[in-house]
């Protein structure tokens, strides 16, 4: 599958209790330094070729799918990945390259840019998570804390800044037809847990 890197960053760090603390305010501009002894939560802007997700049940609710974006060949997609602590320095290296030709470009105003072609990262990471950039419907809310603990399977992992958990649950796709980007989830968070994605992307259970 021929997937690019637009540009990503660090979203979440393992704690000295082994705990993954995610930042729900951390930001291009406000990114989260890596951890330095255990795996980090990486936060990763993609595009995908229409052609090898069609009857995926999560990215074809994508907008890039509505009848405005037919002719649109691509799907812009979020995936959030683990990355081990011994790969961090080389996938922030190539990232921070990445970020940094996309900088360049939309100072231009250019939307043509090499963009970083995920076999070359595969390895460093597993995906835990994906979810369309902007949905066709938009009344579909994406709760990222309830994604991950789910879907994600991480259910180590807290939250910074601590807010109150949202009242309304978000609908559970059926199991029957998973994303071809997701992976079955973990019961705790280890560095064996990154097994890397060998080129392409994992199985997961199936969630707005």
């Amino acid at each position: 599958m021929n997937v690019t890197v637009l540009n990503g960053y660090c979203v979440g760090t393992t704690q000295p209790n082994n705990k993954l603390e995610v930042s729900t305010e951390a930001d291009e501009i406000n990114p989260i330094v890596p951890s330095q002894g255990g795996p980090s939560l990486f936060k990763l802007f993609v595009q995908i070729p229409k052609d090898s997700v069609l009857g995926d049940p999560i990215l074809t609710e994508s907008v890039d799918f509505s009848q405005e974006n037919i002719t649109k060949l691509t799907v812009e997609a979020e995936v959030f990945a683990i990355v081990r602590s011994n790969d961090t320095k080389h996938f922030v290296h190539i990232l921070d390259k990445t970020n940094e030709e996309k900088r360049k470009q939309d100072k231009k105003k250019s939307k043509k840019y090499k963009a970083l072609d995920f076999a070359s990262i595969a390895n460093s990471c597993n995906p835990v998570l994906v979810k369309p950039k902007a949905y066709a419907n938009p009344e579909v809310k994406f709760d990222l804390k309830y994604a991950l603990l789910t879907t994600g399977g991480l259910n180590y992992v807290t939250f910074s800044p601590s807010t109150p958990r949202t009242e309304e649950r978000l609908k559970i796709l059926s199991t029957s037809a998973p994303s071809i980007l997701q992976q079955q989830p973990t019961s705790r968070l280890s560095e064996s847990d990154v097994e890397g994605s060998a080129g392409c992307f994992s199985f997961l259970r199936c969630t707005r």
